[in-house]
C-alpha cells in the first residue's frame, strides 16, 4: 500500500484497520522498500531485464512446442506467463482453462524439476535471471517435453 505521507501516517495508527497477509509486516515493508530503491537506482534496468529475459523465454518455449509438434500456447506477460497444453488459440476464462491438459502440465513440471529447474503453473521471471538461466530452463523444458511425449505416446 502506498500513498501520501499524510495518509500513510494515518494508516500506521490504530485509526485505520488494514488487513492483509503482509499488512504492516516489517520484513515485507523492508523488502518492498529495498525493491523500490533497486528499481530507482538502476534507472529502469530492472524492467528492461525482466522484459528481455521473459520475452526470450516465452519465444524459446513457443519454438520448442512448435518443433516438438505439441499443442500448446504461451500467454501472459514476460514477467509472468502460462504455458498451457491445449489446441485453443487462447485461454481467457475458467471453462477454457478446464479444456487444457493439466495432467500433462503437472507431469512435465516434475520432469523439469528433476533437471534442476523449478516451474509452477505460472512462470515468473525477475531481474536476477540471466542468459545461463535461460539456456538451462529451455534445455530442461525441451528434454522434459520430449521425455513426456515419449512416455505418453504423444509423438
Amino acid at each position: 500500500m502506498v500513498g501520501s505521507e499524510e495518509i500513510m501516517k494515518e494508516n500506521a495508527t490504530k485509526k485505520i484497520l488494514r488487513n492483509g497477509t503482509y499488512a504492516r509486516n516489517p520484513v515485507s515493508i523492508a523488502a518492498a522498500d529495498a525493491t523500490v530503491d533497486e528499481i530507482i537506482m538502476k534507472k529502469g534496468y530492472v524492467h528492461r531485464n525482466i522484459e528481455k529475459f521473459g520475452t526470450a523465454l516465452m519465444n524459446g518455449i513457443r519454438d520448442i512446442l512448435y518443433y516438438r509438434k505439441v499443442d500448446g500456447i504461451v500467454q501472459g506477460y514476460p514477467s509472468m506467463f502460462h504455458v498451457l497444453f491445449t489446441k485453443q488459440d487462447g485461454v481467457h476464462n475458467y471453462r477454457e482453462y478446464l479444456k487444457c491438459d493439466n495432467k500433462f502440465s503437472s507431469k512435465l513440471q516434475e520432469r523439469v524439476l528433476e533437471r534442476g529447474v523449478m516451474l509452477s503453473e505460472l512462470f515468473f521471471t525477475c531481474t536476477a535471471h540471466n542468459g545461463e538461466d535461460l539456456q538451462q530452463t529451455l534445455e530442461a523444458f525441451d528434454a522434459s517435453l520430449l521425455q513426456q511425449q515419449v512416455s505418453s505416446k504423444r509423438l
